[in-house]
């Protein structure tokens, strides 16, 4: 399923949750993956995955939709980077809504 753009300027930022100890600053991941998404036309999200996050946390398809891109957008960051930083498993993003 393809995001719009439109849909995309739903989402205001980008809230970071985590525990532990990170390897990386969290507000810099978080204001390169607003970035990111700012500069998205569209972003592609799989429809598997966003029935199983529908019906495992019982979300509406536009709630599951953007927390999908915000997923994206972190797994972008993840990418961008030469590894993965310590702690990134302990890392939740979920959108900020207008």
């Amino acid at each position: 399923m393809i995001i719009t753009r439109d849909k995309l300027a739903e989402i205001d930022g980008i809230h970071v949750e985590y525990s532990g100890r990170l390897g990386f600053d969290p507000e810099e991941m978080q204001s390169w993956c607003e970035n990111w998404l700012y500069e998205q036309r569209s972003v592609e999200v799989d429809d598997g995955e966003l029935t199983q996050l529908m019906t495992d946390c019982e979300m509406t398809r536009d709630q599951a939709c953007l927390q999908l891109v915000c997923d994206a957008a972190y797994a972008a960051w993840l990418t961008a980077r030469d590894s993965e930083p310590t702690g990134a498993d302990a890392v939740a993003v979920s959108p900020i809504i207008l």
